[in-house]
């Protein structure tokens, strides 16, 4: 169905967008047209106080005119004209058209020439219990608006290409109309990004683990992760069944965006095994929840986890991290934090709330709670983030922060931190100032002397390590290199260039059913987990006779292939083991070994990881002779493995030289340094 033949009204605002410039401009060309032979559109009715316009009048003249920086206007419009189309009830409308959406994935086709009659059986029979779309399509059927809404449903997809893309677009619609519940709690992208790296860093859904949303609080993370994750590995997701419009909502974007959605067992709280858990808070359908609440959903949540369980929760600092001026909050929270399953408390920047540009958040980080160590002992992570802009780096770096703060004693008194600090978890409990403050003191207080010399004596030894020291003869690393005297120079060759000239191979990755993705023996499957970095290389693999009669048709690595992905950033590793499968999304680059054309597979790695140019099969890629491609490799291969020691071993002495400048009440003997 195209947009000319639905009645769909615009107003002028939502011209602007659509054209791309700056609302005054609108206005300039209605008076500059007036007299002209291509007239504005006139007025064909009023929307709370708006002129509004019909839609394909004014596509036709924008097309006619050549007005505008949109040239795709007339596939667009469907996005902009909601507001003036559902003009009297924009909530229901929102909530309907979402339903008729989500209605439309499950039938597989469009909704033209379904009767009203038609869509309300349909959608009786996709959803018999009510639980998350029927009644939104029979609101719609009482009030006459159901065929109108499932048109412009039609349109919006057509525009948007997709039914999950149109389902994102009414999401934002809901934002931009400033709807109260979802506005007061909608988080910005960033904080998203950041929230959904550290669910698929701590937990790994995408493998074996479960995304839980325990109060319907933390939709648009969910939706993040959901994104972050390759198609072929479906997320199984739990949330509660409560019959309010913003869990409905919650429920059906799940659905539409292919997460294997499962109703959370409530009465009492309970999780699946290596579940993530995510909350928070306020929520959409809470926006003016109480400190007091907040701190008891907080509760409920550490006493139902065990574990295997991790958990995200960001709240205003007021409750998490500032000062609490109310004595029975403030027990309560001293109470959450003697649990022990506190691992980290992060300040965030200010402004991660759209519509709340000054209010702060802090991110707690749950887990195990080392009812090993004794409560005197146990520790937690702090950082304050509040000058820091949330960029990609800064996202990676505090995520391998709390990564690390999740492990053992040695493990985080091993680890060296960008942003946080570890402090004694009673330190907390009598801090009169904010819990995150003690990430940017100076130096420690004289209280500290029994955790900073943990943490010495532990680096201390660590620093022994024969690996780190290279003790042995065959580590030490000698070049011999000179300036080329002859020879023909190898110019540089684009990567796109390469493969025409068939010196690169190239071949898509294989889709891999989720369930196929979390075995622990056989071949050896390499994705978008392993190239970024969230998985180690071996952790996924899929059993020899499950490959062979499953995917009779997967293609193996060999030694030197190139493996890479592009989304959601551009990642490049050689697979020097071979003999493993590639999931789809990344996809392999292999040197052909009969004319391999001066490329080597580390310098091909470099080029696609150099985003030097936007399209890939446009990066140039530096070539060397025949002679040279091994030494070259061999080099590269040896420099790689003393980087990596070099990098330990120098995270290793900074953290301790940190200890011995800041620490007060240690005293050091017996003091022994290496002859070498």
């Amino acid at each position: 169905m195209t947009t000319e033949t639905l009645d769909q009204r615009i107003t002028l605002s939502d011209i602007a967008r659509l054209a791309g410039v700056q609302r005054p401009v609108v206005s300039m060309w209605r008076s500059r047209s007036k007299d002209s032979a291509l007239p504005f559109p006139p007025v064909c009715g009023n929307s709370k106080g708006r002129e509004v316009f019909d839609a394909g009048e004014v596509v036709a003249w924008l097309t006619a005119t050549g007005r505008g920086n949109n040239p795709a206007a007339v596939d667009d419009v469907g996005a902009f004209t909601f507001a003036a189309t559902f003009q009297h009830s924009e909530a229901a409308a929102l909530h309907g058209c979402t339903a008729l959406l989500t209605l439309r994935e499950v039938l597989g086709h469009p909704l033209a020439g379904m009767s009203a009659a038609d869509l309300v059986d349909a959608a009786d029979e996709a959803d018999p219990d009510d639980a998350f779309l029927f009644s939104e399509i029979h609101s719609l059927e009482r009030t006459g608006d159901l065929a109108e809404a499932a048109a412009y449903c039609d349109n919006l997809v057509h525009s948007a290409y997709s039914n999950a893309a149109a389902f994102e677009q009414l999401v934002q619609e809901k934002r931009r109309l400033n709807l109260r519940e979802q506005a007061a709690t909608a988080l910005e992208q960033s904080a998203l990004e950041l929230l959904a790296s550290s669910a698929i860093e701590l937990g790994n859904p995408a493998a074996d683990g479960t995304l839980v949303d325990p109060f319907a609080s933390a939709g648009d993370v969910l939706r993040a992760v959901l994104h972050r994750v390759p198609e072929a590995a479906p997320v199984t997701v739990l949330t509660p069944l409560v019959d309010v419009p913003a869990v409905r909502l919650a429920h059906r974007r799940l659905r539409l965006h292919g997460a294997l959605h499962r109703p959370l067992t409530t009465d009492p709280l309970e999780f699946p095994e290596g579940s993530v858990i995510v909350a928070q808070f306020p929520s959409e359908q809470h926006p003016a929840m109480a400190p007091a609440e907040m701190l008891s959903k907080i509760e409920l949540l550490i006493d139902s986890m065990d574990d295997t369980h991790r958990a995200l929760v960001v709240a205003p600092s007021s409750v998490l991290s500032a000062a609490l001026n109310n004595r029975a909050e403030d027990r309560r929270r001293a109470d959450i934090l003697r649990s022990g399953r506190v691992r980290a408390a992060v300040a965030l920047p200010r402004g991660l709330v759209r519509n709340k540009p000054r209010q702060q958040h802090t991110l707690w980080v749950l887990g195990q709670d080392h009812h090993d160590v004794p409560l005197a002992d146990r520790w937690t992570l702090v950082a304050d983030l509040t000058a820091h802009t949330l960029d990609d780096v800064v996202i990676q770096d505090l995520v391998g922060d709390l990564a690390a703060a999740m492990g053992s004693r040695r493990d985080v008194f091993a680890h060296s931190f960008r942003f946080g600090r570890i402090v004694l978890t009673r330190s907390l409990l009598t801090a009169r100032g904010s819990l995150t403050g003690a990430a940017l003191r100076p130096r420690r207080t004289a209280s500290d002397p029994a955790e900073a010399l943990a943490r010495i004596d532990a680096l201390a030894e660590s620093l022994q390590d024969k690996e780190l020291l290279q003790d042995d003869a065959e580590s030490s690393l000698s070049l011999s290199a000179a300036v080329r005297s002859g020879g023909k120079e190898l110019p540089p060759l684009l990567i796109g260039e390469a493969i025409e000239a068939r010196s690169l191979r190239y071949f898509p990755g294989h889709r891999i059913h989720g369930e196929h993705l979390s075995g622990t023996t056989g071949v050896r499957l390499l994705g978008v987990a392993e190239l970024l970095g969230e998985l180690e290389d071996g952790t996924r693999r899929i059993g020899q006779l499950e490959l062979a009669a499953t995917y009779p048709s997967a293609r193996r690595t060999e030694p030197g292939d190139v493996l890479f992905c592009t989304s959601p950033r551009t990642a490049a590793m050689v697979d020097e083991e071979g003999g493993a499968v590639v999931v789809f999304p990344a996809r392999v680059l292999r040197i052909d070994d009969g004319d391999p054309g001066g490329l080597v597979p580390e310098l091909v790695a470099h080029a696609l990881k150099s985003a030097a140019a936007p399209d890939w099969r446009k990066r140039a890629v530096r070539r060397v002779s025949d002679a040279q491609r091994q030494p070259v490799r061999e080099v590269l291969g040896r420099l790689e493995q003393e980087k990596s020691r070099a990098r330990e071993r120098l995270a290793r002495i900074e953290e301790l030289a940190g200890l011995v400048l800041e620490t007060d009440g240690i005293e050091f003997t017996d003091i022994e340094a290496s002859g070498r």
